[in-house]
């Protein structure tokens, strides 16, 4: 695997670690600070206007400054932030620069993949399946970490160890050979040799519409799984809070053993049938959670859930990049964030099921959206979102 390749996956894994730390150390903040719950959710809808912020802007960012300066502006960001919290400032200030958290991870995120998407000729799908298993691990390990860390009364050092990741990364990303990275993506030229124009055709617009609102659910719905299910489960077949949680630490399990062998399996079963039976499965093991009522075997269906989840988020990235190409830029941003709105808006309408219906009976929400994004997926399949028309435009494009 090339350098750039391993910086990129350890750089997703530091997104990782900053998009769920608040939620691992939430609540610490709020005894140490004497807020309640709903300055709680102030701070993470502060972080997600931030993300969005930085996700909307990373196209012109990159632009203008050229990827090795916007992704070294970001782990900056990070650095700066992350020591900040790690010194326990006052509570607008955390407020503040939680923003800029979810700016830097934005970012981040999407200047990193929309590199490798631009800079790749093939098995685009591999090496986004990595940053995303990374992007799982560091999921999966700062609530650990934290807790370790909690439990010996250092929770903001918490802090110290996204803070000390960030500045690993902005040395590593300030060496002179990531100075030329820029030079290893390719402006698209049209048939007489000119760069073509990073925009969209009224057509391109109607089919990106799917997409975004594709992603837009799949995003709400992990969100949702990851802090609703537990509460689902306690009532649904009346476990402990306890056991209740490990069903997240499955799922996060199975979404990183799952996007280990995403992109290999959709590099070999095209794209869009790899998103239609992971739908599919996702939908008929999501379903089958609200009627059994066995603790191990529901346990099993939230890591089918999770395996069969794993991969979406990455293969519909790289799916779009080939039906738009030379968009990939604005592609990206795009639908990160439209992801990152529906991580939002979702988790709300969950919620608020869950304050007027039986918990028990809000997996039935779940199922709604889910069977929305697969009514969306099989439009797009009637619509004739194929694989190889985009592949063709793209070897199409390399000859020129």
């Amino acid at each position: 695997m090339k350098r750039l390749e391993w910086v990129a996956i350890f750089s997703y894994l530091l997104v990782g670690f900053a998009t769920v730390i608040f939620g691992a150390l939430l609540p610490e903040l709020l005894r140490f600070y004497g807020q309640n719950y709903s300055d709680g959710g102030k701070l993470v809808f502060l972080q997600f206007a931030g993300f969005l912020i930085g996700v909307l802007i990373t196209p012109s960012l990159s632009q203008r400054l050229g990827y090795w300066k916007t992704i070294l502006f970001a782990f900056i960001i990070l650095f700066f932030v992350h020591s900040l919290f790690f010194l326990r400032p006052l509570w607008y200030l955390v407020l503040m620069f939680a923003a800029f958290n979810g700016f830097g991870f934005g970012v981040t995120q999407t200047a990193v993949g929309t590199m490798l998407l631009e800079s790749k000729e093939d098995q685009k799908a591999v090496i986004m399946s990595r940053l995303e298993v990374s992007f799982g691990i560091g999921a999966l390990l700062m609530p650990i970490l934290s807790s370790v860390l909690i439990v010996k009364g250092a929770w903001s050092a918490s802090f110290m160890i996204v803070g000390f990741f960030a500045l690993i990364m902005t040395i590593i990303w300030s060496h002179e050979s990531f100075r030329k990275v820029d030079t290893l993506v390719p402006t698209p030229k049209n048939k007489d040799g000119f760069p073509t124009v990073n925009s969209y055709d009224k057509r391109a617009i109607f089919r990106l519409m799917f997409f975004m609102c594709f992603l837009f659910l799949y995003v709400g719905i992990e969100t949702s799984i990851i802090n609703f299910l537990p509460s689902i489960l306690i009532k649904q077949i009346e476990i402990s809070s306890y056991v209740a949680g490990l069903s997240v630490t499955l799922f996060w399990v199975a979404m990183v053993i799952g996007r280990i062998f995403a992109g290999v399996l959709a590099e070999k079963i095209k794209y869009y049938r790899f998103l239609f039976f992971s739908n599919l499965g996702a939908l008929i093991f999501i379903a089958n959670i609200s009627v059994v009522k066995n603790t191990l075997i529901i346990f099993l269906l939230v890591f089918l859930v999770g395996l069969f989840l794993s991969g979406i988020f990455s293969i519909t990235l790289v799916f779009a990049d080939k039906v738009f190409p030379g968009t990939t830029k604005r592609t990206t941003s795009n639908l990160i964030a439209s992801g990152g709105i529906g991580g939002a808006v979702l988790p709300l309408l969950m919620g608020w099921s869950m304050d007027r219906l039986e918990s028990e009976y809000s997996i039935w929400v779940l199922i709604g959206f889910t069977s929305v994004m697969f009514l969306i997926l099989t439009a797009m399949g009637l619509l004739k979102f194929k694989d190889n028309k985009a592949n063709e435009t793209v070897n199409h494009q390399k000859q020129l």
